[in-house]
C-alpha cells in the first residue's frame, strides 16, 4: 500500500498481489484465486477497464466477520460455482447477496493483472488523516484500512513477506501521513471537493490531489505524487539533498524541491528494478533527469501555497511567479 501512479495520486490504499510470471509474462486465468477465510461472499462486479486488452476487472467482496471485510481487484473470471448462484455478473449487472465460502476455496481466476487486496476493519480507524472528512465523503472505508499481512495465517504470511521488496515496518505499506502544521500528507486543491473532486470518483477526479509523501518501497526516499502537471498526472522522486516534508512548517518559508523521474534499484546489487518480478528489498533511485521543480510554502497549518515549474531545474528557480494555486485539507 501507499504506491501512487497515475490518476492513484494518494497513497493508495490497498496492496497487490502478481503471480509467479509477474505482470509482463502471465497469461489470463493463469492462476487460481482462492477465498480468504470462512465467510460469505456479499458482492460480485464487473467493470470494463480501458486499454489494448480491453479487460474486464472482475471483483469481489468477503465479509468475514460483521466488521471485517475483504476485497478483490482485477481478477480475469469468477469460479463457474459462484455464477451458479449469483447469475451472470457483466458491467450493467452487478450482484449483492450472500454465498458461503470456506477458506482456500476456489472462487475465481486471474493472470497479467494479479489481484489488488483491501482489507476493511470497522474496529479500526486510521490517525493520520487531518481531515477525514476530505475522504470519507468518497470513499468511507478510506479510515478503516488495514494492512493485509497482519491477518495473514501462518505459513502463508511468512511466504508473501518473503516477496515483498520494502523492508520497512509497517511491511505492508502506509497510506496516512499527515501531521498537522507540517508539509508531509496529501492536500486538496482549495475549492476542489477534496479526495472526490466535487463529485462521485468520476474520471479526473484526481485533478485536484497533491502528495509529499514518503516512497511506497523505500520510506528513505520523497515522493511528490501531483494530479495536475501540466494536464496530466504524475509522480516524480524528489532529489538530492532535501528538507523532509515531515518538517516543514509555517516558519520554514519556501521550500524548492527538484524532480526526478521515480525509479528503484535492487538493494543487493544496485541494479535498476523492473517494477515487475520479485528480485529482492528496493532503494529509491530518482532518475539524473531532472523534469521539473516543486516550490511550496505553508502559509497556514492546513494550506499550501504551491506553483509548479516542469523542465526547470533548481537553478532556475528563485521565487514564486504568480502562477501559485493554493491547496487545503
Amino acid at each position: 500500500m501507499g504506491q501512487m501512479i497515475g490518476g492513484h495520486v494518494t497513497p493508495i490504499d490497498h496492496g497487490y498481489i502478481f503471480g509467479i510470471h509477474g505482470h509482463q509474462g502471465s497469461t489470463a486465468n493463469e492462476y487460481e484465486v482462492r477465498a480468504p477465510a470462512d465467510g460469505f461472499v456479499v458482492a460480485l462486479t464487473a467493470t470494463a477497464r480501458s486499454g489494448a486488452d480491453n479487460f474486464i476487472d472482475h471483483a469481489i467482496t468477503f465479509s468475514v466477520t460483521c466488521t471485517l471485510s475483504v476485497h478483490y481487484l482485477n481478477m480475469d473470471s469468477f469460479d463457474d460455482h459462484l455464477l451458479q448462484e449469483s447469475g451472470d455478473v457483466t458491467p450493467d449487472r452487478p450482484w449483492a447477496g450472500a454465498i458461503a465460502v470456506k477458506a482456500g476455496e476456489v472462487i475465481g481466476h486471474t493472470g497479467p493483472h494479479g489481484i489488488d487486496i483491501y482489507v476493511w476493519n470497522a474496529d479500526l480507524t486510521l490517525t493520520g488523516f487531518v481531515n477525514p472528512d476530505q475522504y470519507t465523503a468518497g470513499e468511507d472505508w478510506k479510515t478503516h484500512t488495514a494492512d493485509p499481512y497482519e491477518y495473514f495465517a501462518e505459513p502463508i504470511k511468512t511466504q508473501l513477506l518473503a516477496k515483498d521488496p520494502r523492508v520497512a515496518a509497517p511491511r505492508g505499506g502506509k497510506i496516512d501521513y499527515d501531521v498537522d502544521g507540517r508539509l508531509i500528507g496529501s492536500w486538496f486543491k482549495e475549492g476542489t471537493g477534496g479526495y472526490t473532486g466535487g463529485g462521485h470518483g468520476g474520471e479526473g477526479y484526481w485533478k485536484g490531489h497533491l502528495s509529499i509523501v514518503p516512497d511506497a518501497y523505500d520510506p528513505s526516499g520523497t515522493m511528490v505524487s501531483i494530479g495536475d502537471w501540466s494536464g496530466e498526472a504524475r509522480q516524480f522522486g524528489v532529489r538530492g539533498e532535501h528538507i523532509d516534508p515531515a518538517d516543514v512548517s509555517v516558519s520554514t518559508g519556501i521550500v524548492k524541491y527538484e524532480l526526478g523521474q521515480t525509479d528503484w534499484v535492487i538493494a543487493a546489487t544496485g541494479a535498476r528494478w523492473d517494477n515487475d518480478l520479485y528480485k529482492g528489498p528496493v532503494r529509491f533511485a530518482p532518475t539524473d533527469s531532472v523534469q521539473g521543480v516543486l516550490l511550496v510554502q505553508m502559509v497556514g497549518d492546513r494550506r499550501l501555497k504551491v506553483e509548479m515549474f516542469p523542465s526547470k531545474t533548481a537553478a532556475q528557480v528563485t521565487d514564486f511567479d504568480g502562477d501559485a494555486v493554493d491547496y487545503e485539507r
